[in-house]
């Protein structure tokens, strides 16, 4: 532990002191010139994480025998009497209420008695049984919801904008699948809500400031339903018309919005966010979880449940004004809609050319999305350990097949069929790699037969057989350079997730 005579904070020591704390030259009483050190954090189980400093560099300059003046409440729980037993040292009370103050980051499952001091940046209307808030401090943001039986009490005196202590929430694990967070807030009966003085009015642009926004033209790459981050230009606003759905009445308003990719495509605002709309044509907005749909063509819906922003003071919707003031409110641009011709279709927008380390960047924050790209690169590995699963005998088809162990036939799921015999697909792992780096893909039985020269039947066949055609297949096919069409997902195995790239495609170079 160590002190500067105002606060102290656990630290840990570098190895090159060890020596001196074991000869007693570092003791509870020496003073250290900390040259160099890096915060941490050390999660806890129920509790706040613990925060420590983590020292790099340091040198002893104080004599033993001094402590530096620590805070009072601190020296009586380390000092006790003879008479007196040690009191524990009572939780941070900055907040008004006998609550630890918790960064939204440090939330999890167990925690219970807690208070964070957050920033309301976005409301929903209570037309429903439960309503939403975004909370945001400066560790992260989390969603809140709030039954309509508590609201006249509770929430009314909540504004966007304005920032509180929220203390005695409920954390869950989210019940949506659109839901970016690990967790969400539930209020109850017991939950409190005291307003603090201070304001924080551009914490929605803060939030903003992290998306990655993804390119209007690239909406052809999710699929209905996903979650997308969006900012663009509004080209033209249309006007609010009430709509029935077929579990109530609402309103809603078209926005066509439009970026640098050379694309618009029509955006849905709903309820609240739709009568509230009020900007010109021209204005910057950003979208933070906009719902992909496919209703005649590529559009998304954002209802108020979802963080909106117009004009927002960051560097990325200054440079997008800055090109639709020069020549984007000039251009024509394309459109996802099935009714109006365009000069490409978006179905055939050609996927980059990319080196191996870009290609790599690119799989690494992959989330939800399915990625296409080319990479030209050389062989430089085959990995053979298990490079093919028995298949059903159609080549049409090359699913896996189970035994059955009553009849002992092959069943195949996707033919639903049964075969005394089975074929064999290759299930192949490869590495490319060129002048910047290396990359694993996977490929599929065509593109194994194309790499190897060879089908899996033979491979296999060869491989039992101890032939000499087999370790010259993989030799041959190795160090050839080829374009490869990737393809990059998210696959769920049973354990976890993980993304997977595999080669869709391939044509040799010259």
């Amino acid at each position: 532990m160590v002190s500067d005579g105002e606060n102290q904070c656990p630290a840990m020591l570098p190895a090159s002191l060890s020596s001196q704390v074991a000869n007693g030259s570092i003791t509870r009483s020496t003073t250290l010139h900390i040259f160099k050190c890096v915060a941490g954090r050390a999660p806890m189980a129920g509790k706040p994480s613990l925060m420590f400093i983590d020292i790099c560099d340091a040198q002893v300059v104080g004599a033993q025998g001094v402590i530096l003046s620590v805070p009072e409440e601190e020296q009586q729980e380390q000092e006790p009497t003879e008479t007196t037993k040690p009191q524990r040292r009572p939780a941070a009370k900055k907040t008004g209420t006998p609550y630890t103050l918790w960064q939204i980051a440090d939330l999890n499952l167990k925690a219970s008695k807690f208070t964070i001091r957050a920033c309301i940046v976005q409301k929903s209307s209570m037309d429903e049984q439960t309503f939403a808030i975004n909370l945001l401090d400066d560790s992260g943001e989390i969603c809140a919801f709030i039954s309509t039986e508590q609201a006249p009490g509770l929430v009314f005196p909540i504004a966007v904008g304005s920032v509180y202590d929220i203390s005695l929430a409920q954390v869950r694990k989210p019940l949506s699948t659109q839901s970016t967070s690990l967790y969400e807030l539930i209020f109850t009966d017991k939950t409190t809500v005291e307003q603090c003085a201070e304001q924080h009015d551009r914490l929605t642009d803060i939030s903003l400031e992290h998306l990655d926004f993804t390119a209007i033209a690239y909406l052809v790459r999710y699929q209905e339903n996903q979650l997308v981050d969006i900012l663009g230009a509004v080209k033209q606003s249309m006007k609010v018309y009430p709509i029935t759905t077929r579990f109530c009445k609402t309103t809603k308003r078209d926005l066509l919005v439009v970026d640098m990719s050379g694309y618009e495509v029509c955006i849905t605002l709903w309820g609240d966010m739709a009568e509230n709309y009020s900007a010109p044509d021209g204005s910057i907005v950003a979208f933070k979880g906009a719902i992909v749909k496919d209703y005649g063509g590529r559009t998304l819906s954002a209802s108020e449940w979802r963080l909106m922003a117009v004009n927002p003071d960051i560097p990325a919707a200054h440079a997008l004004r800055s090109w639709y003031n020069a020549e984007g409110g000039c251009m024509k641009f394309e459109s996802f809609g099935d009714h109006v011709n365009s000069s490409r279709s978006t179905a055939d927008l050609e996927p980059p050319l990319m080196m191996v380390t870009e290609a790599n960047a690119l799989v690494t924050r992959v989330a939800g999305t399915i990625e296409l790209f080319y990479v030209k690169a050389s062989i430089t590995d085959i990995h053979m350990d298990d490079f093919f699963y028995k298949s059903c005998i159609d080549k049409d088809c090359a699913e896996e097949v189970t035994k059955v162990a009553k009849s002992g036939k092959w069943r195949c799921k996707a033919c639903n069929q049964s075969s005394p015999n089975f074929g064999h697909s290759y299930s192949l792992c490869i590495s490319v790699g060129d002048s910047t780096g290396q990359i694993h893909l996977e490929c599929s039985d065509k593109v194994g037969e194309l790499l190897l020269s060879a089908t899996a039947d033979d491979m296999v066949k060869w491989r039992h057989s101890n032939n000499g055609e087999f370790n010259q297949k993989i030799a041959a096919a190795r160090n050839k350079s080829y374009t490869f069409e990737c393809k990059t997902t998210v696959g769920v195995s049973k354990w976890s997730t993980r993304n997977i790239t595999t080669a869709t495609h391939v044509c040799p170079t010259g």
